[in-house]
């Protein structure tokens, strides 16, 4: 009870932060772990519902979509080679971007 006034003026600006077109999804992940403890009050949970299910299909959208992207250039040949690098040393690189 005595959270209310708190979560009352928490949850606008955590939806807000958690709109689409803000922020990365990386950024919006850091939030995320930021501020878990206080996501996972029933309250919280309950204000917040539609804004974690659109950023939970976003990242399951971008988490395929880099997937993908890696299966397809490690299986092309199609990493970016560095100027010294050997293949090895440079897919590791791109794997670590």
């Amino acid at each position: 009870r005595s959270m209310e006034p708190i979560i009352e003026r928490a949850s606008p600006v955590l939806k807000n932060r958690f709109q689409p077109s803000k922020i990365g999804s990386s950024l919006v992940v850091n939030d995320l772990i930021k501020y878990k403890h206080f996501m996972n009050r029933p309250r919280v949970k309950e204000r917040l519902i539609t804004e974690r299910e659109t950023f939970l299909s976003r990242l399951l959208e971008s988490m395929s979509a880099r997937r993908r992207e890696f299966s397809e250039r490690l299986s092309s040949g199609d990493v970016p080679m560095g100027r010294y690098l050997t293949e090895i040393a440079a897919k590791i690189i791109w794997i670590h971007q």
